[in-house]
């Protein structure tokens, strides 16, 4: 019994060389996977972000509707925030907005390290956005780099390109139809795109 117990103890121990061994396996797994899971999940996040602003936009043209007063969506913070905004009287105060009091009204981009990096209208809104900039401007709100993205009581808003990009020059087109209230997401990377560009020419 004395030669058997001797035997399980030896069985069951672990050369130096082993451990280093199985360490070393380990390592280069690890150096191998987690640059991987990092990259995904950057990637996750900026389409999070895309179909989070997707919802805003919906939920402003559909309160917009339903209290028959103007919405507008605006980027502030340098794109890091999104905000929707409301007229204060239709009537009396057309061109005065409020932020929306209520919890779904702001999107903070930031947490995901993601931002705004474009907001791109169609040719005939971008003429009416600058008939409107002297009003825009007067606004004491942070300064809004990008023009707001209106939407109206008929149903119909502005139609918008709107790029969203993060620090890994990763980035996501977000194509806002103004007459049907579609998105859609278009994902993309800018160094790749411009060799691709480059390529071409």
């Amino acid at each position: 019994s004395n030669d058997l117990c001797c035997y399980v103890r030896k069985a069951r121990a672990f050369t130096l060389l082993e451990l280093f061994l199985v360490l070393a396996v380990m390592i280069a797994l690890a150096s191998i996977i987690w640059p991987a899971l990092g990259g995904k999940s950057k990637a996750v996040r900026l389409k999070s972000s895309a179909e989070r602003l997707s919802v805003l936009l919906r939920l402003a043209r559909n309160g917009s509707m339903a209290e028959g007063r103007e919405y507008r969506c605006v980027f502030r913070r340098g794109g890091t925030k999104v905000v929707i905004e409301s007229q204060v009287d239709p009537l009396i105060n057309p061109d005065e907005f409020e932020r929306i009091k209520s919890h779904w009204s702001v999107l903070d981009l930031s947490k995901d390290g993601v931002k705004c990096v474009s907001v791109e209208l169609d040719e005939w809104e971008k003429l009416l956005k600058e008939q409107e900039k002297e009003v825009l401007e007067g606004s004491d709100e942070e300064s809004e780099e990008y023009d707001p993205i209106r939407f109206y009581p008929t149903g119909e808003s502005d139609s918008a390109v709107i790029v969203l990009g993060d620090d890994a020059n990763d980035f996501v087109s977000i194509e806002y139809d103004g007459l049907t209230g579609t998105v859609n997401v278009i994902e993309g990377n800018v160094a790749e795109e411009n060799e691709k560009a480059n390529k071409r020419y």
